[in-house]
């Protein structure tokens, strides 16, 4: 255990032990950073570094860091223990009386659990008491705990031993104060000096006073103005509203002062120096007037341009020669459909980058890992960062604009030629929506799939035709080279991808859909735009139905009222009823087409009887029962936005009379309840996911494991000479022997499996259940 014997500064020349917090990747930068005020590491970490620093140092890192995102000095360390005996000890043996004022508010930030210290507030107690027992022995009135009107914070973090220290900021030292518009997901400030960094811009302003940049993507201004501030030398604590450090004992006004004095003299003297541009781009005008919100907030308005343009268009421009830097965060996707449209908007902007007549440097910052490969370029420098919890990738490039000729061999940067035997999937990747697709320049894996689209077609659509089907499946990774699953939905389709294993490379398995996309949009002759791409892997999240990636609130999450649902929800008939569907929100468009069968036999079996849904979704399956005169149906679900999904089905189909009900529940705790064990149904449809682990459930739901329980408690709602239809999607499913002992068991696989998944049989397992007689 390490104690900071005396954290209070008595001259200039005193030392005390800091610890500085940063994001994940920014190590080595930052000891570079603060290598320049006299500082060394005596300790370097994945996100945080411990040194040695004097007032004055304390005050520069406060003022000047980039990168740093707290400045704490610390008070007691082990990294050995932590039990309650040994931080009691440590919180005991700090002088709190000399570090905090009396009967003032403080607050303890504490964070993680290890050991004996099962919980950060626990923790926190801990040194509160020991705060307190110190004032009051020493006869002062304790400091009182207040977190909106601290006046100091102790920053507490517990794993792998603990950690007591003062903070003197309180807010995140990347919170510059400029910042009052932004968009989506924007870059943080000190993640985009750390590109800039990366990318070598302060050593070009320092090597040329008119060097300029360009972000193409610009979104709301971030790296614009950090570029900016670098290039006039404006410090990020200019703008900063000052922490907590002047409630401090130790804080000295008059040496802070001088600090803001250099500070501002260093900036006003740069801003003469540098001629130099920094150009924003950016298709998007909301963007753009959040980014003119920020500049003048910042106040470089006299150094930013910004206008309203695409990336590509931005390369041509008449500017385009005045930059020596591209340093951008263009945007990306994490739902496949999304990262596809992505894959094209970067080989499109890849194609105009290398019409460049210029040398430039290029820094891309990305949450794709394999930009490189979907631009076509070869990388200089690559290093991983974090945009908080997401991982991205920072991939620096060397672009040359004229002949590789008198380069000193440098050609490890050069955009990479493309050999006419390269994968003949990547052929299309670089052509704009809607080009380069003409069946003449397909390749023969192309040529394949569309011929096995066109036998199924022509096959599918004569067997829709004669059932009055109208949606159906077309394809079911018929081909391995294209593992994916294609659903027709009356005029768009929805193309779910298998996830492939991970020894397949993601760059491939993307491209070979963008190929996928072209033939099925000319075979079916639709617009690109109605192949909507989601990606299926194994269940493993929260439910059965996972949503898909659109932001906003959903016109599902309040119960609905007498309006339709908008757009992208959409129409479709299913045997004379009709359903709502949306191709793009979810992983599941709301319509199980499989079960199109089973859905049929509980309209036949229906008529005058009471009909229970369990695990509904949007309760097709009831409004089925409910066309084939069912007296009764109640669907059960957890998720009220699905459950509001089928209230809008039967208000669609005029069903909306109280004999139709719709309860959100957990299944089992349902079955389970006393109160409701009364009620008994003829028909019961029980369709249970294979996985769940949602927040709503008191468990986790394994079909393989619970699928007995849930069936004998299912059949104590059934009436005497009642069916269960029970059915499990998973492929590995094994019915338990003892129900078929204790229940009449018939497999009504068979006869469940539709026309157009006879290719796929194993698409789900059903069986008819009965009480024995």
């Amino acid at each position: 255990m390490s104690f900071n014997s005396n954290p209070l500064f008595t001259d200039s020349l005193q030392t005390t032990q800091i610890q500085l917090v940063y994001p994940r990747g920014f190590d080595h930068l930052v000891a570079s950073e603060i290598a320049g005020c006299g500082l060394q590491t005596d300790q370097l970490l994945r996100t945080r570094a411990v040194s040695h620093a004097t007032l004055g140092q304390i005050y520069w890192l406060l003022m000047y860091s980039r990168l740093v995102s707290r400045v704490l000095i610390n008070l007691a360390v082990d990294n050995k223990t932590t039990q309650v005996s040994a931080l009691s000890e440590a919180a005991a043996s700090i002088d709190w009386v000399r570090l905090l004022e009396p009967d003032s508010p403080f607050w303890i930030d504490a964070k993680g659990q290890d050991g004996d210290i099962r919980s950060a507030g626990f923790g926190a107690q801990l040194i509160k008491d020991a705060i307190v027992d110190a004032f009051r022995a020493a006869g002062e009135a304790p400091p009182y705990l207040d977190r909106d009107n601290a006046r100091q914070v102790i920053a507490a973090g517990f794993g792998r031993g603990f950690s007591i220290a003062l903070d003197c900021s309180r807010r995140s030292l990347h919170q510059r104060g400029y910042r009052n518009a932004q968009g989506a997901a924007p870059v943080k400030e000190h993640l985009a000096a750390a590109v800039l960094m990366r990318a070598g811009w302060p050593e070009m302003v320092a090597a040329d006073p008119a060097a300029s940049m360009l972000d193409p993507f610009c979104g709301s201004g971030t790296i614009l103005i950090e570029a900016a501030h670098m290039a006039i030398q404006q410090a990020p604590g200019l703008l900063r509203e000052t922490g907590l450090f002047r409630y401090a004992r130790w804080h000295e006004p008059e040496l802070w002062q001088a600090v803001i004095v250099d500070a501002t003299a260093q900036a006003a003297a740069a801003r003469q120096r540098w001629t130099g541009r920094c150009l924003g781009r950016d298709v998007d005008p909301k963007a753009l007037t959040h980014a003119s919100i920020n500049i003048r907030s910042a106040d470089v308005v006299e150094f930013i341009d910004l206008e309203r343009r695409s990336a590509s268009e931005a390369m041509s421009a008449p500017e385009a020669s005045a930059y020596g830097l591209i340093a951008t965060n263009p945007p990306y996707g994490e739902r496949l459909g999304s990262t596809l449209e992505i894959q094209r908007l970067y080989a499109d902007w890849a194609t105009a980058l290398k019409q460049l007549k210029h040398d430039c440097r290029l820094a891309v910052l990305s949450g794709l890992p394999d930009v490189p490969q979907v631009m076509h370029l070869k990388p200089k420098k690559q290093y991983q960062l974090y945009n908080g919890d997401l991982e991205v990738v920072l991939s620096v490039f060397e672009l040359y604009g004229g002949p590789k000729a008198d380069r000193n061999g440098t050609t490890d940067a050069q955009p990479i030629d493309r050999s006419p035997h390269q994968d003949d999937f990547t052929e299309n990747l670089a052509m704009p929506s809607g080009q380069g697709v003409s069946p003449e320049t397909w390749s023969e894996h192309q040529q394949t799939l569309a011929n096995r689209l066109r036998k199924n077609l022509k096959q599918l659509r004569k067997w829709a035709g004669r059932n009055d089907v109208s949606c159906y499946r077309l394809y079911d990774a018929d081909i391995p080279e294209f593992a994916f699953a294609l659903d027709w939905y009356e005029g768009e389709v929805s193309l779910q991808e298998y996830a492939a294993p991970k020894s397949v490379d993601p760059v491939k398995a993307r491209q070979r859909l963008i190929a996928a996309r072209a033939v099925i949009s000319s075979v079916l002759e639709l617009d690109e735009s109605r192949v909507v791409i989601k990606q299926r892997s194994r269940q493993r999240g929260n439910s059965q139905y996972e949503k898909a990636g659109r932001s906003g609130p959903s016109p599902l999450s309040r119960p609905p009222g007498q309006s339709s649902l908008p757009a992208p929800f959409r129409i479709v008939q299913e045997a004379g009823m009709r359903v709502y569907v949306n191709l793009h929100d979810y992983l599941d468009t709301g319509l199980f087409l499989d079960h199109r069968p089973a859905r049929a036999w509980l309209r036949e079996q229906a008529k005058g009887k009471r009909v229970l849904n369990l695990f509904s979704y949007t309760a097709v399956a009831s409004l089925q029962a409910a066309a084939g005169g069912a007296a009764e149906t109640l669907s059960v679900d957890m998720s009220q936005t699905y459950l509001n999904w089928a209230i809008h089905n039967f208000g669609l189909n005029g069903l909306n009379s109280g004999q139709h009900r719709f309860l959100q529940a957990d299944v089992m705790e349902w079955l389970s309840s006393s109160e409701t064990k009364r009620e008994r149904f003829d028909l019961i449809f029980l369709d249970p996911p294979s996985f769940s682990n949602s927040k709503r459930m008191t468990g986790v739901l394994d079909i393989q494991r619970d699928h007995e329980d849930m069936i004998r408690a299912s059949m104590q709602r059934l009436e005497d000479g009642g069916t269960l239809l029970f059915s499990s999607n998973l492929r590995s499913f094994k019915l338990s022997p003892a129900l078929k002992e204790a229940f009449e068991v018939t497999d009504f696989t068979k006869q469940s499996i539709p026309e157009d998944f006879a290719r796929n049989p194993r698409i789900h397992s059903c069986w008819l259940i009965r009480t024995r007689t």
